[in-house]
């Protein structure tokens, strides 16, 4: 275990994991700037299924507010999955980055 995870370190500070660093930007980021974090925001299936998130997602092309990839339904990635639409923005107070589905940058 301990040599997987010494690799595992390794590849993340070599950038041979895939992973984009914070900050970079692409095509879909560039055309779908920032917004006001919703106010009182929900995610809706959640609330429908009586379970509880643990952070908030707004999909940046239709408005939808989902829960994260940390919450038991992880509802934002299901609601990339459906429709492709590539950026979600943090719909937490105070938090304004974005994250791009397709090519795995946030800014």
């Amino acid at each position: 275990m301990l040599d997987i995870a010494s690799q595992e370190r390794e590849e993340l500070q070599s950038g041979a994991s895939g992973l984009r660093q914070t900050g970079a930007t692409c095509e879909d980021l560039a055309e779908r700037p920032a917004v006001e974090a919703a106010v009182a925001a929900e995610c809706a299936l959640c609330v429908a299924d009586g379970f509880t998130w643990v952070a908030l997602r707004r999909c940046l092309d239709c408005g939808n507010v989902a829960c994260c990839d940390s919450s038991p339904n992880q509802h934002a990635s299901a609601h990339f999955r459906e429709t492709t639409h590539p950026v979600m923005q943090s719909a937490e107070p105070g938090e304004d980055w974005r994250w791009c589905f397709v090519h795995h940058l946030t800014a």
